[in-house]
């Protein structure tokens, strides 16, 4: 048995390795996906690839096996409550991953953006230097860099409250790498030294609809923009920052736009591109047409499958103490999605928390439809209630899900044949 995905820590000190009970008969544990000889394991989020030697007690110690009539949702459970006790027991107010907004504006008006219609925030230069000092006595301590994600709007609309944030940092001998959500139109405005040197920029996300002028009309941006936002890619991939380009597929442009974005992009180096339904759709049809892109952008190199991330100690920042978003006013809000209002719970200068805040967003995901309880990945759809991006699934996207987890399954066993051959020769 070879394994492609080693399951998270906290699923092991969890579960354990299970004894084989030689008086007790084994099934199959249900929450399984299987590619050839290839198995993902949705209930301890494993991968392995099986071979002739292994034997029954191998799927029973690592729980591919277990027990008939074994109540798999109290396995569920115990899982949830290990995560969950890492993520905000004793000792995880400390904080790994700050996501901060420098503005809530924008200088483009995506027709489909979540933050359409939300009031103009600017982060002053005071607040930015107050978030400094919040992130110095707030960080967990220790070797490991923290995480900092710039946000917005657009936030280099407000370079000036990252350049602040960042140098505070930097003389305060703080370890952190940075990553980017942006349409990328603004680069020109920023100096090599401050995206490598001052800012650690490690990964930047841009998202292309379409290319030339329509990839302008739709962002509503000025003239140049497209050809601005490739000359952006060939520099910042040329520094050895991380481009994650974000493909919009949307049904009514059809698939041979994303191709034409996959042809002008497919050179950089530096660069993954994946696909994604611009507007929440339950198509099957739609999914298969998504999955049919990313087999193009696959056929380039520039698309690796890996395996979902369920064993990970949050499912995103509302789920955990261990991460601050910080709106450009300083207070501290439970998710990307709301910067002010009703889902503020704290403020960078106070400790005080607004618990019945918290306690809304802790709340699991209840509704389930029909096939949720057969779904091979029912373990990892524990979602939070109040999550506006998390918490729709249809029968088109689960059926997306399994299938990119079984493109997971031949990538790796691809991987391994070729590595295997190599040695061989």
């Amino acid at each position: 048995m070879k394994t492609l995905k080693k399951p998270d820590k906290l699923v092991v000190s969890c579960l354990g390795t299970q004894i084989y009970q030689p008086n007790i008969e084994y099934v199959e544990n249900p929450y399984l996906i299987r590619e050839g000889n290839a198995v993902y394991n949705a209930l301890t989020d494993e991968a392995v690839l099986l071979e002739n030697k292994d034997s029954k007690y191998d799927l029973i110690h690592r729980w591919f096996l277990v027990p008939k009539n074994t109540d798999v949702g109290t396995l569920m459970y115990l899982i949830a409550q290990k995560r969950a006790y890492e993520r905000n027991g004793p000792g995880s107010s400390l904080k790994t991953f700050y996501t901060i907004f420098t503005t809530t504006a924008c200088n483009a008006k995506c027709g489909y953006c979540f933050e359409k219609g939300s009031k103009i925030l600017s982060m002053s230069s005071k607040t930015a230097n107050d978030v400094a000092d919040y992130i110095i006595r707030t960080r967990v301590k220790g070797n490991k860099p923290i995480r900092i994600k710039w946000f917005g709007g657009e936030p280099l609309c407000n370079k000036n409250a990252i350049n602040i944030i960042s140098k505070r940092l930097n003389d305060a001998g703080v370890k952190f790498v940075s990553q980017m959500t942006t349409n990328g139109d603004l680069f020109d405005s920023c100096s090599d030294e401050e995206l490598k040197d001052i800012w650690h920029l490690s990964t930047v996300q841009l998202t292309v609809d379409d290319v030339g002028a329509n990839y302008e009309r739709i962002k509503v941006l000025p003239d140049g923009a497209y050809e601005r936002l490739k000359k952006t890619v060939e520099r910042i991939t040329e520094l050895k920052i991380r481009v994650h380009l974000r493909i919009h597929y949307n049904p009514e442009l059809g698939m041979e736009t994303c191709k034409k974005i996959i042809e002008e992009f497919k050179d950089y180096p530096n660069l993954l591109m994946y696909a994604k339904l611009v507007f929440y759709n339950d198509s099957k049809e739609h999914y298969d047409e998504l999955l049919k892109i990313e087999t193009e952008i696959e056929a380039t190199g520039n698309r690796t499958y890996g395996f979902p991330n369920y064993s990970a100690p949050n499912f995103c920042m509302a789920d955990s103490n261990r991460i601050a978003t910080i709106t450009p006013t300083g207070e501290l809000t439970s998710c990307e999605h709301y910067t002010y209002g009703e889902h503020i719970y704290g403020s960078i200068y106070t400790r005080e928390k607004k618990q019945d805040v918290l306690n809304k967003w802790s709340i699991r995901e209840k509704y389930e439809m029909p096939s949720c309880k057969k779904c091979p990945l029912y373990p990892s759809c524990k979602k939070l209630v109040m999550c506006p991006a998390e918490g729709k699934c249809s029968d088109g996207y689960q059926y997306y899900q399994i299938e990119t987890i079984k493109r997971a399954l031949r990538k790796k066993v691809e991987e391994i044949n070729g590595r295997d051959s190599n040695t061989n020769n």
